[in-house]
């Protein structure tokens, strides 16, 4: 999760910067693409975390 919002987040409000996806391609900006598996990994992390106390 650190890698997401130390390198597509340059300023601290969302990911803006250059994404590189697996479609050998780089999104730029925010985009439905990597917010979606954003949410869904921040989701997933404060599951593990409730579950793991």
């Amino acid at each position: 999760m650190n890698y997401v919002f130390l390198k597509w987040d340059t300023d601290d409000d969302f990911v803006d910067s250059e994404q590189h996806v697996t479609y050998d391609i780089e999104l730029y900006g925010p985009n439905p693409l990597t917010t979606i598996l954003i949410l869904g990994a921040v989701k997933a992390a404060a599951e593990m975390a409730l579950y793991l106390g």
